[in-house]
């Protein structure tokens, strides 16, 4: 399993996923800053996924079908609490959620994930279903940062191998 940010950078240049060093571009300092200044301190491992990778990574994602770069997760962040807000105004009661959540990712716009901006290392990544009206649910999706990672680079990986094969 990938468990650094040396590892996860070799094993997209390796697997094609990012064909050169210029297919990274990462976010800068200031824009983490900005972002912890709002969610809260970013766990570690995720802020060097975004000092390597926070605005591209080859074809690491897909754009329109995943919300995982930065700009895209600002709006994500924006769009759930603003749906959120907008269903309590409507009489809904939706779940609590933890404190410091921050959305890292969804896929067409369902389910986002989320981890907890709580300045630890590493952390669990969660889903957030509330699709549903009444049904929400909250669940830990992968025991940590680097194991939803590594899913999404195996995913890339494997796509990147079927082009190739074509």
């Amino acid at each position: 399993m990938i468990s650094s940010i040396n590892e996860l950078k070799t094993r997209l240049l390796t697997s094609n996923v990012v064909n050169n060093e210029y297919g990274f571009r990462g976010c800068k300092v200031s824009e983490i800053e900005t972002i912890e200044a709002k969610y809260g301190t970013l766990p570690y491992v995720y802020k060097q996924i975004l000092f390597l990778a926070g605005h591209r990574a080859g074809t690491l994602i897909s754009n329109g079908e995943f919300e995982f770069y930065i700009d895209e997760v600002l709006q994500l962040n924006e769009r759930v609490f603003q749906d959120r807000e907008e269903g309590i105004q409507e009489g809904e009661k939706p779940i609590s959620l933890p404190k410091n959540v921050f959305f890292c990712f969804c896929r067409y716009d369902n389910r986002p994930n989320f981890i907890l901006a709580n300045g630890e290392k590493d952390c669990p990544v969660y889903v957030y279903d509330y699709e549903g009206g009444n049904n929400e649910t909250i669940q830990e999706l992968y025991k940590s940062i680097w194991e939803w990672i590594e899913d999404l680079v195996e995913d890339a990986a494997h796509w990147v191998n079927v082009r190739k094969n074509r």
